[in-house]
């Protein structure tokens, strides 16, 4: 504790004077960010979040006690032994995947997928973790059954010292982590707090990565998060926050699995249905089998019941601005499952139109596919087509048809697993309207890194399909 405290106090001096020849700009910039305050107040939690200088984060860190490690187990035939009669592996020369679980609680998950690679085995916390598609984190609670969203990567875990909260994160397969705080709650920990939510809403950017992160006590949380813009380039912040309320209740989010579809809408959510429903859909449900399981699976859209969201538009007309989402649910027979969701990636429906209505949404299911088609009217349509892969529903390919009123300008498709793009133009738009319209088609080879994900696209608004592939 001596040497701790002398190697301290001979570092102190020196961070100050490094500090103190910073740029005038980078002076500025620290000022303005140390000591800014957050008071978060939502229904279920509360807490401040406090932006503060590296030399607080390390005297604190260094007042602090270190937590415990959490034991980790990446040697496969330890683990295989360790988890024998629990979990089945599939192997194949170097392939090491997951076969089947049987929890330990009498649930049993058996795995379809090909992808899930054993990463390694957390006796303390009895999790395991594959890596899925796209490098994601696949975990699963062997106790319960409970999988990545609430089991989280223990690697990205810093538990409190008394380990009645802790901080947890899992990485889905984007640039940054997804984190949330968790609290012990009858023996076992719930998702109190989705932080990577509370930074996103607060300042419009994602919490990336946090590399350390300690609790001063239950109720003091201090992180380094680490920004990468570009290969070598990164932003560094440190937070301090601070839990105002700790009389939580976890937060109601949906589940993963129910016989009734409207359990999985989360708090702050509602089923959102159109004023002139397709047949077959006036409960809100759009049906139909997206997984080639011969079940038909279930899809809904959701939208935000925020007051604060009601807004009067430029008409004078009170209007619901809440954004829309989905929940897409797979028919497992007798209940069923959560396949995706992505909660605000929709504008709502009540959006200016400028001179025109806005677009209009629609979803539906062909030959087993989602798609996400947008009709403008006179000015034409377009539609994103998605299918179930790697976890996730992947784009395969994007229609958009350019109009004049009756008249199409031009036409593309783009496939994004054959890598062809097709662009129709009409060469005899100019001509009167009755006119027939005479189409020159061209070709393009197009090089495709990765399939885009609809669980990582933000807004619709926003998304530009010209960068979900490049010219070769």
């Amino acid at each position: 504790m001596k040497t701790r405290t002398a190697l301290l106090l001979f570092l102190l001096p020196l961070l100050f004077f490094a500090s103190c020849n910073q740029t005038s700009k980078s002076q500025n910039q620290v000022q303005k960010s140390k000591n800014e305050i957050w008071e978060v107040r939502e229904k279920n939690y509360s807490l401040d979040i406090e932006f503060i200088d590296s030399i607080q984060f390390y005297v604190e860190k260094s007042k602090t006690k270190p937590a415990d490690s959490i034991q980790k187990i990446t040697d496969f035939a330890t683990a295989k032994k360790m988890l024998a009669g629990v979990v089945e592996f599939r192997e194949h020369q170097e392939y090491k995947g997951l076969r089947r679980i049987l929890f330990r609680n009498g649930g049993i998950y058996n795995s379809p997928y090909d992808e899930e690679g054993f990463v390694a085995y957390y006796p303390s916390e009895d999790i395991i973790l594959f890596e899925g598609g796209h490098s994601s984190d696949v975990s699963f609670d062997l106790k319960d059954g409970r999988e990545t969203e609430i089991a989280g990567n223990p690697d990205l875990m810093y538990n409190s010292p008394q380990k009645t909260v802790r901080l947890n994160g899992y990485y889905p397969g984007q640039e940054c982590d997804t984190y949330y705080i968790q609290k012990k709650i009858k023996g076992r920990f719930e998702n109190i707090i989705p932080l990577s939510e509370v930074f996103e809403k607060r300042e419009k950017t994602f919490l990336c990565h946090i590399p350390e992160a300690f609790w001063q006590d239950e109720e003091v949380l201090y992180m380094k998060e680490v920004m990468y813009w570009e290969e070598n380039k990164h932003v560094t912040k440190y937070y301090k926050i601070t839990l105002i309320n700790t009389n939580f209740e976890p937060v109601k989010e949906a589940v993963w699995r129910s016989k009734n579809p409207f359990d999985f809408i989360p708090e702050g959510y509602k089923l959102f249905k159109d004023e002139y429903p397709a047949e077959g859909q006036e409960d809100g449900l759009i049906k139909g089998d997206l997984n080639k399981d011969g079940l038909e699976d279930v899809i809904m859209l959701i939208k935000g019941t925020d007051t604060s969201m009601v807004v009067k538009n430029t008409h004078g007309k009170m209007v619901d601005r809440n954004r829309r989402g989905i929940i897409i649910l797979f028919n497992k027979k007798d209940h069923y499952e959560l396949g995706l969701k992505n909660y605000t990636c929709f504008t709502s429906e009540n959006e200016e139109g400028g001179v025109y209505f806005p677009p209009d949404l629609g979803i539906m299911v062909e030959r087993g596919n989602l798609k996400i088609h947008y009709a403008h009217g006179r000015y034409g349509h377009w539609a994103y087509t998605f299918t179930y892969r790697n976890r996730d529903f992947e784009m395969i390919g994007y229609d958009e048809s350019s109009n004049h009123g009756p008249v199409v300008l031009s036409e593309t498709s783009i496939n994004f697993l054959t890598k062809k793009k097709l662009t129709r133009k009409n060469i005899n738009q100019l001509e009167d309207d009755g006119g027939e319209e005479v189409f020159e088609d061209t070709w393009e080879d197009i090089s495709v890194e990765e399939l885009t994900r609809l669980s990582e696209i933000r807004n619709f608004e926003e998304f530009d399909v010209s960068e979900a592939y490049s010219k070769p």
